[in-house]
Order: C-alpha cells, then sequence, then structure tokens
C-alpha cells in the first residue's frame, strides 16, 4: 500500500545531514529552541520512525496534534505511521478526522481510499 505523506518530511527538509539519526540531532536542537515547531516536529516523528523507534515517533506525532489539532499534515503522516504499523482502524480515523478539518484535502480522501482498497 502507498499512501502519501506531507512533501518534505524526513527526506526533504535534511539539507546538512546524511542520516536520520544525524538529522534527529538537528531537530532535536531546533526543538529545544522552538519546542511547538510543528514541521520540525513532524519530521522528527517521521526520522524516528525510519529508525525503527516507533514509541517515539508515536509520542512525536502525539505532540504534534497537541500543538496544532487543526493540522491536516500532523493527521495525514500520523495516519500513514498508524496504516504501515497495521493499526488501520486507528488510521482510518485520523484520515477521516482531517478530511473533517479540510473536505478538500486529496492525500487524505486518496489515502483513505487506499487504505479502504486494502492497496
Amino acid at each position: 500500500m502507498r499512501l502519501l505523506t506531507s512533501p518534505g518530511l524526513a527526506e526533504g527538509n535534511i539539507v546538512v545531514a546524511t542520516t536520520e539519526a544525524e538529522a534527529l540531532a538537528h531537530f532535536d536542537a531546533s526543538l529545544a529552541r522552538a519546542p511547538d515547531y510543528l514541521r520540525v516536529l513532524l519530521a522528527r516523528a517521521a526520522a524516528l520512525q525510519e529508525l525503527g523507534r516507533d514509541e517515539e515517533a508515536e509520542r512525536t506525532f502525539r505532540t504534534a496534534l497537541d500543538v496544532d489539532p487543526w493540522s491536516t499534515d500532523a493527521r495525514l503522516n500520523y495516519g500513514v505511521f498508524l496504516a504501515v504499523a497495521g493499526r488501520t482502524g486507528e488510521a482510518r480515523a485520523m484520515f477521516e478526522q482531517g478530511l473533517r478539518l479540510d473536505p478538500a484535502d486529496g492525500r487524505l480522501a486518496r489515502n483513505l481510499e487506499r487504505l479502504e482498497r486494502g492497496s
């Protein structure tokens, strides 16, 4: 199943980092200065997921949602995380919540459709 995430997460935001671990150090330094910076929280969660540190990734996704409960990007990326983890019911709920916030978000709609199809 190929699900869509926000552009720039994990891969595009890292200019000086060559590994997820190095990127994580940069994200943590940024968050020490601005702990509510949503884009960095989402990028940090994606890097943690790539490193297999799923519990920390999930906590970071939840922090991102606490920082901005209206963020469709946070719901999109957390939904993908949940889907990859096999938690399809929770992923579906996250995509549906995002669509209630922004019914025109095609990424959320496509992910929900793909999740329903199982592809």
